[in-house]
């Protein structure tokens, strides 16, 4: 692993030895194609200009990765945002590599609201969980 950048707490970005970008957010590391990290870089820039304007629909912002979300409040998103717009530049030089070992998936971002139940944010709703 080549470290991209080190942001601790917060985040920390690194390329794998197969050219894949790992985005690790706090306890959570997301591998991905550079190409999707650029995309989700592309949601991740424009939602910071939204929250920068007051136009963000709400506190808090899902990153979506495959079957990985990870749910932030909307303060939290700017050191990540920095981080990866930094990274984004070196990415160039990842992919004239040539191809490379990882899978792809499509990224997204979207918005969350407080939960209306009076529960948190990171519990788990145990009325939602389907029977076994």
């Amino acid at each position: 692993m080549h470290t991209l950048v080190s942001r601790p707490p917060t985040a920390s970005i690194y390329c794998c030895e197969h050219g894949a970008i790992h985005l690790v957010y706090q306890n959570i590391n997301i591998g991905m194609h550079p190409n999707e990290f650029c995309a989700l870089n592309k949601h991740i820039q424009d939602a910071m200009r939204r929250i920068n304007e007051g136009t963000w629909p709400c506190p808090y912002v899902s990153l979506k990765y495959s079957t990985t979300v990870v749910c932030l409040a909307i303060g939290d998103l700017e050191p990540l945002a920095e981080a990866m717009d930094e990274v984004a530049v070196a990415i160039e030089t990842i992919l004239d590599l040539g191809d490379l070992d990882c899978p792809k998936y499509e990224p997204s971002l979207f918005a969350t609201t407080v939960p209306t139940n009076g529960g948190q944010l990171d519990a788990i709703n145990n009325n939602l969980l389907l029977p076994n």
